[in-house]
């Protein structure tokens, strides 16, 4: 595609493939809510869950290819963290939220990591389609936010499909950090350039009106480590400034000068902003005061049961609202209070293993696009998971954990040896 023409074929292989699939299960929150599906019998997150679990197992089975070593380790880890998990029902207050919290970390949860680790980061192929589906996903949701903008004057929240507006800045976070990292290093061509930036700024815009702090925040904070992460630091300034990132970034500059001249001039700031300046300038804002409220109540919590954790499900019972769906919104938190440090020493596990695959090969990180992606969006979905949803809710970013098993493949590590510059 380096003369910006579209391969019919090559997006026909993206929409009708197994990585495609796994992307429907996996943002699925975001339109099984939608009017069409109304009448689909069942769980719509189980039904594809099962017929993506034995899609993959077929090209498990059938495909050459091996799952990667670090996948499979990768896997091992989070099944051992949730075996744990499953055992603290035996000392556990819940009985509702502990047998639903166990039945979607042991299904969803697991899935949402052992695809990505055991048959999407098998090979560049099947990681570029995935990238691609969710892109694509996200221009669908992009789309149908920007007509509830235009449409729905003085909405507060942008909800396609009635889903929520965390849901909705989450997966278009994503895509914004996929999309600045392809304009950074690997368009190629002025058209592939321009799609980049405009598919950049659109979900920058999505984000600012959207109403999310944390996934805008978030989504700041990441881009620019896209940026960073390019540079060889290694090299003189003068050297630095040759580089064709130099126009990449100027560009990417451009465009959010022209957004920020943009909301200079309207009657009011976009919804995210005006929430974010909000808590800022210390305005009572419910969800920070309960968050923090949260926060403080969980470590009482965690040092009456220290070692081993009250066990699954029992946050909302120690809390006092019974036993129903409620969690501190942080993840170690959630984690210290269920599973006590054994737990949390199970699920860092997870963490380390992924830091080693980003780490470990004998390539400067700055050489490898892929996996200052990968860092750009574990740390987009870290800074996500410490502020809202319980640990099956975060199953994004076990997806994140999983993509990185690719940097750590035989095929990949002989291939870093031996080249001196890599590219998507």
């Amino acid at each position: 595609m380096d003369d910006g023409r579209i391969d019919v074929r090559l997006l026909k292989q993206n929409l009708f493939s197994f990585e495609a699939l796994f992307t429907l299960f996996l943002f699925v929150g975001l339109y099984k809510q939608a009017p069409i599906l109304d009448k689909v019998p069942g769980n719509l997150t189980a039904i594809l869950a099962v017929i993506s679990a034995i899609v993959g197992g077929y090209v498990l089975i059938t495909k050459t290819e091996h799952p990667p070593r670090s996948g499979l380790v990768l896997t091992v880890l989070l099944g051992a963290f949730i075996c744990y998990a499953l055992l603290s029902n035996l000392w556990t207050p819940s009985s509702e939220y502990a047998t639903s919290k166990s039945l979607e970390l042991a299904t969803v949860t697991f899935w949402s990591l052992g695809a990505p680790a055991l048959i999407i980061s098998k090979s560049k192929r099947r990681l570029r389609r995935f990238l691609t589906a969710t892109v694509i996903f996200s221009v669908v949701i992009a789309a149908i936010s920007i007509f509830q903008f235009i449409v729905v004057a003085g909405e507060s929240q942008l909800r396609p499909f009635d889903a929520t507006y965390l849901l909705v800045g989450r997966v278009i976070g994503i895509a914004f950090l996929i999309t600045v990292a392809y304009t950074l290093y690997e368009a190629s061509s002025k058209m592939q350039r321009r799609v980049g930036i405009a598919l950049s700024a659109l979900f920058g815009f999505i984000l600012l009106v959207n109403g999310a702090r944390g996934p805008l925040l978030a989504s700041i904070g990441a881009g620019l480590w896209l940026g960073i992460g390019y540079f060889d630091l290694s090299k003189s300034p003068r050297e630095l400034a040759r580089t064709d990132l130099v126009k990449k970034i100027g560009a990417v500059v451009l465009v959010g000068a022209i957004v920020f001249v943009v909301l200079l001039y309207l009657d009011e700031l976009p919804n995210t902003i005006q929430r974010i300046v909000a808590t800022l300038s210390g305005k009572s804002t419910g969800s920070v005061e309960g968050r923090v409220d949260y926060y403080l109540a969980s470590i009482p919590m965690w040092l009456s049961a220290p070692a081993f954790g009250h066990g699954i499900g029992s946050w909302p019972i120690l809390y006092g609202m019974g036993d129903v769906k409620y969690y501190p919104h942080n993840i170690v938190l959630e984690i210290l209070v269920e599973f006590g440090l054994f737990g949390l020493l199970l699920f860092g596990s997870l963490f380390g293993c992924a830091a080693y695959l980003l780490l470990a090969p004998k390539r400067p990180l700055h050489r490898d696009p892929y996996r200052i992606l990968f860092v750009a969006l574990l740390l987009f979905m870290g800074f996500n998971a410490f502020v809202t949803s319980d640990i099956p809710d975060n199953r994004y970013l076990f997806t994140m954990l999983g993509l990185t098993a690719y940097c750590y493949r035989a095929t990949s590590v002989r291939t870093l040896k031996n080249r001196n510059n890599s590219h998507y």
